[in-house]
């Protein structure tokens, strides 16, 4: 800046009753260096407030943009309120329809309903009625198949029995012992040789 360097480079004539030179010369280099500062901020703030100017100009812009889609969507909302209560009158018409359709599904399900019921009662009486009879008959079964067991037990137990009494009494001695009435010593060789 031009008056800057003329503030700081400023030569003055010398008298013998004027100001200390080096005290003049130190107040004219802090004068511009606090001018200097001052017109950097002025030249910050000219910059600030050209940003901000153009800044507002958008925003103003955009602004009226916004106020067109405000109209604009004032407008759609005007329309959609009316459309709404369109939907609401078809929809209590749709409704009407629902129930009165509904009522009449549900009197002929219940009729369904109760002849399928009845069906099934007759149905489970009769697999009731099969039931007990097959129950009956695999009673019968089944005591019939105890007294068949039973027998073949106690055939079991007097063959046991009996096949007890053939053997000889314990501490025997293979002499004494026979074999279909015979002694072993009576016995084919082959026998006694096994014994």
């Amino acid at each position: 800046m031009a008056s800057d360097s003329l503030l700081l480079t400023a030569d003055f004539p010398r008298t013998v009753r004027g100001y200390a030179p080096s005290a003049v010369d130190e107040f004219l280099r802090s004068l511009g260096s606090r001018l200097d500062a001052l017109q950097n901020q002025l030249d910050q703030q000219a910059a600030r407030c050209e940003k901000l100017t153009a800044d507002l100009s958008a925003q103003a812009k955009e602004l009226a943009g916004y106020r067109l889609k405000e109209a604009a969507l004032a407008g759609a909302l005007v329309a959609t309120e009316q459309r709404r209560a369109e939907v609401e009158q078809e929809a209590a018409g749709l409704v009407e329809r629902a129930r009165e359709e509904a009522e009449g599904l549900l009197a002929h399900a219940r009729a369904e309903a109760e002849q399928i019921v009845g069906e099934a009662r007759v149905r489970a009486d009769q697999l009731v009625a099969e039931a007990r009879q097959a129950r009956q008959a695999e009673e019968a079964r089944i005591l019939d198949l105890c007294a068949e067991f039973d027998a073949a037990v106690e055939t079991m137990r007097r063959t046991l029995e009996a096949h007890l009494a053939l053997l000889p009494e314990p501490g025997s001695t293979l002499a004494e012992l026979s074999l279909g009435g015979l002694a072993v010593a009576d016995a084919p060789d082959s026998l006694a040789q096994a014994a």
